[in-house]
């Protein structure tokens, strides 16, 4: 014990975390118990994963989109609301055309966001087909194998007003 400190508990919380991938998290937060950190070498071990929550807003969403620019759309809008993202981008074919998609999320394998399609309009005409197709080539959104430097589980994601929350746990790698 010489070497180290012991923490019956923590709490963390983290404001507009941007990670690896371009994703603004507007807050991010972590609390647990039997913490310990080594100081010399410094690491740190978890004895049980702690619960993480992490809300992603419209605006972060919409710059997300905006800089990955998935399927060449652009000009992103988004509106988060209860079960639901509305999305509305620009499409470049000839001349510009906007593009409206609802679309919800799901959580697979406790590691993986997917976006599922609900609708999608192209100038007031269904569109699921076209849309869909451009969701399969970026699903799934989030994969948070790689995205931390912690072992992370996803276990809900609620869709509520104006705000995605993703909870879940998480636990220091050993090393």
């Amino acid at each position: 014990m010489e070497n180290q400190l012991a923490a019956g508990g923590f709490e963390a919380r983290l404001y507009n975390l941007k990670t690896h991938i371009g994703l603004v998290i507007k807050e991010a937060r972590v609390r647990g118990a039997n913490l310990i950190a080594r100081i010399s070498p410094p690491g740190a071990e978890m004895l049980e994963p702690a619960d993480f929550e992490a809300h992603i807003d419209a605006q972060g969403l919409a710059v997300f989109l905006d800089e990955r620019s998935p399927g060449g759309l652009k000009d992103f809008e988004v509106e988060i609301g209860p079960g639901k993202i509305d999305v509305r981008a620009t499409a470049s074919m000839i001349v510009p055309i906007r593009v409206r998609a609802s679309c919800s999320l799901r959580i697979d394998n406790e590691t993986r966001l997917y976006v599922d399609l609900l609708s999608a309009e192209v100038m007031g005409v269904g569109a699921a087909g076209l849309v869909e197709g451009q969701i399969e080539k970026i699903n799934p959104v989030l994969d948070v194998k790689d995205l931390l430097p912690v072992e992370t589980r996803l276990k809900t994601v609620e869709i509520g007003e104006g705000l995605i929350v993703l909870k879940g746990s998480v636990r220091l790698r050993s090393g």
